[in-house]
């Protein structure tokens, strides 16, 4: 069923390739996760519309107000009976206003947004719990171990992986931590750090990659494609893991570690996006991190920073360094260390570090007082 419905869903691709009036659509697009999700939409739109993917142009070819009908018809179908949510209907209508507009054909948008419904949430999500990644760790190979501790202890959105390279990452040896540069180079650009145990795991994952006679320069990519270690040329020559097998492994390895179970769409769940589940695949590692960081009590406008939002106004002036929201993001390490054993590690590690501060001030007030005493 899922082989088929993605066999016709690219011959449609193919079919609407020819068609000026999508090419006029879809190259106005700049993100390719964009332009990903925007071609899915309009393919659902005219299979609802029951038009053929190379007679796409026909949907230009009416009166304003039928076309009007037509995208309201679609909106109440998908509301009432596929259950969408709100989000999801305005993501479907964005896609469609897009080609309409690019294809000059003025719509009174005021009047179909009506048709949304409510905004009001339909399916309730929450974090990954620590003891749900820990179970996820124990059956990640390495690769995996840095996939899953990167999501969890910096918050990063999954799409931001495939893009890393190791030139983004500068390692702060004072905590044996990264600082990581996201989506260098574009308008939503910013960094982030990474715990030590993660850093470890970088570490270790680079290490093996090394042994396999990799030549690791400042450009590889952070997360590669799986390879086999007794093909040197395969070895040497590393590829950028792609976003849908990103996703891919980490519902894998969400069903072999026992936290989800094997369900298969039907062709209507396929199109309306059902089966949601109880903590989203990617975006549960997210909750996490934001999650704890409010639980550490991490200055709202840092955490903000961190996980690559706007602050609004104070984008313009809040200005902190990078050792400030280090010092941050640093009250939140201990919850985003998922290994107790690493955890407890790190809690030594500061009582050392507290005890001998304390220590040296002591030996500091004792030798101002053999000083003043002329001893």
């Amino acid at each position: 069923m899922e082989r088929r419905q993605k066999q016709n869903q690219e011959q449609e691709q193919q079919g609407l390739q020819g068609e000026k009036v999508y090419l006029n659509f879809i190259n106005s697009l700049h993100s390719k996760a964009t332009i990903k999700v925007y071609r899915v939409l309009i393919i659902h739109y005219i299979r609802f519309m029951n038009i053929k993917s190379n007679n796409i142009s026909s949907l230009l070819n009416q009166d304003h107000r039928i076309i009007e009908e037509q995208i309201i018809s679609y909106l109440v179908y998908l509301r009432t009976d596929q259950k969408l949510s709100y989000s999801s209907l305005a993501l479907r209508l964005a896609a469609i206003r897009k080609f309409y507009e690019m294809n000059d054909v003025m719509l009174n948008w005021k009047k179909v947004s009506n048709y949304l419904g409510e905004n009001t949430k339909l399916f309730k999500d929450r974090a990954y719990i620590t003891e749900e990644i820990q179970r996820l760790l124990t059956k990640a190979d390495e690769r995996m171990r840095v996939i899953i501790l990167l999501l969890a202890s910096t918050g990063m959105r999954i799409g931001a992986i495939p893009g890393l390279n190791l030139k983004h990452l500068t390692k702060v040896e004072d905590y044996n931590l990264y600082q990581i540069t996201v989506y260098e180079n574009t308008k939503d650009e910013y960094y982030c750090f990474c715990s030590p145990e993660c850093a470890n795991a970088i570490d270790s994952y680079i290490a093996y990659r090394e042994r396999c006679y990799e030549k690791i320069g400042p450009e590889s990519p952070l997360i590669r494609e799986q390879f086999d270690r007794d093909n040197p040329d395969k070895a040497r020559n590393p590829r950028l893991l792609s976003l849908d097998t990103l996703n891919a492994l980490i519902r894998e390895l969400l069903i072999v570690a026992g936290i989800r179970s094997i369900e298969h769409l039907t062709e209507t769940q396929t199109t309306s996006g059902r089966l949601r589940k109880e903590v989203k695949a990617s975006h549960g590692f997210r909750k996490f991190a934001t999650t704890n960081m409010i639980r550490a009590k991490v200055n709202p406008e840092a955490r903000e920073m961190l996980l690559g939002h706007s602050i609004g106004l104070s984008d313009s002036y809040y200005r902190p360094d990078a050792n400030e929201i280090l010092q941050e993001y640093l009250k939140a390490v201990d919850l985003l260390t998922i290994n107790e054993e690493n955890r407890l590690r790190r809690q030594i590690e500061s009582q050392h570090i507290e005890h001998t501060v304390e220590w040296e001030q002591i030996r500091k007030m004792v030798d101002e007082i053999r000083e003043r005493m002329g001893l």
